[in-house]
């Protein structure tokens, strides 16, 4: 699961890359709001991309620009499954 912080007005983008089956689900979770902060946890196929919206569109095929699943330990969310 990908997690996010976002603040309000601010948004994601998902982009699937590849033609995905019809039904794939992509789950998108409120895992906690706290201090004008919501906690966003994404779970989609490795064919969806999930950009942060102040990405710029030039920026968006540079690997840079590509979010990945939390592997920091010392986030709250890491190791949880929110599924």
């Amino acid at each position: 699961m990908l997690v996010l912080t976002r603040k309000r007005d601010q948004f994601l983008v998902l982009t699937a890359m590849v033609d995905i089956p019809k039904g794939t689900e992509i789950k998108v979770q409120i895992t906690d709001v706290a201090r004008g902060h919501a906690t966003i946890g994404i779970s989609a196929p490795k064919s969806v991309r999930v950009l942060r919206g102040e990405i710029p569109p030039q920026a968006i095929d540079s690997p840079e620009a590509i979010t990945q699943e939390t592997d920091d330990p010392e986030h709250p969310d890491f190791g949880k499954d929110y599924a």
